[in-house]
């Protein structure tokens, strides 16, 4: 469970570059 916990984190953190990255 806190390994799931910590890859949701890390994909959270992915995904809000991303989208940063988009709108740049």
């Amino acid at each position: 469970m806190t390994e799931n916990c910590g890859h949701g984190r890390e994909y959270l953190q992915f995904k809000k570059i991303q989208i940063v990255r988009i709108k740049l």
